[in-house]
């Protein structure tokens, strides 16, 4: 299918002459086909045609039904990073239509993209696409993640760990903090910290791309000392981490300011 064939099928959409259903359904013979090509054309054709088409658009029902199978097609695709970024994108356009009903959906979104997408094995631009994802639903719906507080910590958790990519770290660090100031961490304070004390200090040398984006070593050091004081719990394994740090630094002075940091905020 070609790009004019998703201008049209929007068209036909906001004139009225089809509905979101019927769009799937006639899509439904490639989504089902054994050739792998056909059916990631036919996910990414749907996708693409939900993004030209406005956020009042979509009904109730359609989201729900469309939030059910692009969530679906997560864990039927594997790896592939095409269709996996068209079912995310998809999944964040309904996330943002107006009516969309956070505690019909959320959940169901969560489990599909932190339990059933290995976040890691995905390009970089990809990997993006879902962390901000997860940043978007923490800001727009945390009362809606309440319902599976433990599995979407867990999930995060799972999903960033090992990241190196800046890119996605600055916006894993500001996750981060919202997690761990929104919600009770408790028995994965632990987790929470390990997953980001591993990047202290930050050594960073910053690429052309860096630049480009305004992610400095300044920057990562900044989110990063916010992440490791977000929530009281973190005390403990703070200062331990500077205790540790001290036996390996020739040049005391940063792990001294961090400490008189740490001082202030965990007195």
């Amino acid at each position: 299918m070609t790009y004019s064939d998703v201008i049209s099928g929007a068209s036909r959409l906001i004139k009225g002459q089809e509905t979101l259903l019927q769009v799937v359904a006639r899509v439904e013979s490639d989504l089902v086909s054994p050739d792998a090509d056909k059916r990631n054309n036919a996910i990414k054709f749907l996708s693409d045609v939900l993004l030209l088409l406005p956020l009042s658009y979509p009904n109730d029902l359609e989201i729900s039904t469309l939030v059910r199978f692009f969530t679906t097609r997560l864990d039927t695709i594997g790896n592939d990073n095409s269709s996996t970024s068209s079912c995310l994108r998809a999944i964040f356009y309904l996330s943002k239509c107006d009516q969309f009903n956070p505690n019909q959906n959320v959940v169901t979104i969560v489990n599909a993209v932190l339990k059933d997408v290995a976040v890691q094995s995905l390009t970089q631009e990809v990997r993006l696409l879902v962390f901000m994802l997860i940043r978007y639903f923490i800001c727009r719906f945390p009362e809606a993640l309440q319902q599976c507080e433990s599995d979407f910590i867990v999930g995060f958790i799972k999903a960033a760990e090992a990241e190196k990519d800046p890119r996605n770290l600055m916006i894993i660090f500001d996750t981060f903090i919202k997690i761990a100031s929104t919600f009770t961490i408790d028995y994965l304070a632990e987790d929470l910290f390990e997953l980001i004390s591993c990047y202290f200090p930050v050594d960073f040398k910053q690429r052309p791309i860096d630049e480009v984006h305004g992610i400095t070593p300044e920057k990562l050091t900044e989110q990063l000392l916010a992440c490791l004081t977000a929530n009281e719990a973190f005390a403990p394994f703070c200062y331990q981490l500077i205790i540790d740090n001290f036996a390996e630094c020739e040049d005391n002075f940063e792990p001294l300011i961090v400490l008189l940091i740490l001082k202030n905020l965990f007195p």
